[in-house]
């Protein structure tokens, strides 16, 4: 092996670790970024600003839910409501959080405990959450919803 193969192979080495490190601290960053966005979805239904929820649904987001699968408008017109008055009504906390990202696609999944009281009845429930989110910082759109709980 040549003097200058030795010095380069050290070189390369190093630009690999670096770019290695560069591709964890964004993979990092844009988990942070879509486990908020998801946090920010669950305050805006919390809050009732229906807008703003409907806002973060992708245009052809499928929702599952209670073993029905549901598309943005028909949540918008059956659910929504529902799940609103739900969410002011009892106080989620997400116990564990577990977010990946690769390239344009986040899955956020969560596990919650909910407690409160929803029409007159006590609540207390543990549940999951799957979503998943397309885009970037700052332009994530949840494509898909996948909920479940039980007492």
């Amino acid at each position: 092996m040549t003097l200058r193969k030795l010095f380069l192979l050290p070189v390369a080495s190093a630009l690999a670790f670096a770019v290695s490190d560069l591709a964890i601290a964004q993979s990092s960053a844009d988990e942070k970024a879509a486990t908020e966005f998801v946090e920010k979805f669950h305050a805006s239904m919390k809050s009732g600003d229906s807008k703003s929820v409907l806002s973060a649904l992708a245009d052809n987001a499928i929702i599952f839910e209670s073993g029905y699968a549901e598309s943005k408008s028909e949540y918008a017109a059956s659910h929504l409501a529902a799940d609103i008055t739900f969410a002011a009504t009892t106080k989620r906390v997400a116990k564990k959080t577990n977010t990946n990202c690769v390239k344009s696609i986040c899955i956020v999944m969560q596990q919650s405990e909910t407690n409160g009281t929803y029409k007159g009845k006590p609540v207390k429930s543990i549940g999951v959450e799957t979503s998943v989110l397309r885009g970037d910082v700052g332009t994530w759109k949840i494509s898909h919803l996948h909920w479940s709980s039980h007492k």
